[in-house]
C-alpha cells in the first residue's frame, strides 16, 4: 500500500498543496493573512512536520494524484466546518487528479477565481462558500 503523502510549498504568495496515496488535508485560517495546512488522517506533510502554517497567501494551487483505489481517494477540505472563516484573497487551481478524488470548500470567502480540473468520478461540494470571481469546471485530457 502506498503512503499517504501531502507536500506543501510556498513561494511569492502561492500555496501550492500536492496530494498521493489516499491524503487528507484541510486547509484552513489560523490567523488573519495565515493558512494552515494539516493533516486529517496521519499523511506527512513536508517530509514529517504535522503541519504548515504560512502567512501573506494570495493564490492556492492542489494537485492531486489519480487514487490507487476507492478506498484511498485524495480528499482536500479548504476551510472549517466551524462557525470559522477562511478567506483566500486570490484564485484557487485545483487539478483532481481523476478517478474518486474530493475537493470541499467549507466556510470560505474566494476573493479570485475558482479552477478544477476533474474527471466525472471526481467530486467537488460549495458548503458556505462564495467565489468572488468565477467558478470553471474543465475535464481532464
Amino acid at each position: 500500500m502506498l503512503a499517504a503523502t501531502a507536500v506543501a510549498a510556498f513561494s511569492n504568495g502561492v500555496l501550492t498543496v500536492g496530494l498521493s496515496g489516499g491524503a487528507k488535508i484541510r486547509i484552513d485560517q489560523v490567523t488573519s493573512g495565515a493558512l494552515k495546512v494539516s493533516s486529517m488522517n496521519g499523511a506527512t506533510i513536508n517530509g514529517g512536520a504535522t503541519d504548515f502554517v504560512v502567512q501573506g497567501v494570495n493564490s492556492v494551487v492542489v494537485n492531486m494524484d489519480a487514487p490507487p483505489s476507492y478506498d484511498l481517494r485524495n480528499v482536500v477540505r479548504i476551510g472549517t466546518e466551524t462557525l470559522l472563516h477562511t478567506t483566500i484573497l486570490g484564485n484557487v487551481t485545483v487539478d483532481m487528479g481523476g478517478d474518486y478524488n474530493r475537493l470541499y470548500f467549507e466556510n470560505t470567502e474566494i476573493k479570485g477565481n475558482v479552477s478544477i480540473e476533474q474527471s466525472s468520478e471526481d467530486y467537488v461540494e460549495f458548503e458556505q462558500t462564495v467565489v468572488d470571481g468565477t467558478v470553471q469546471y474543465f475535464p481532464l485530457d
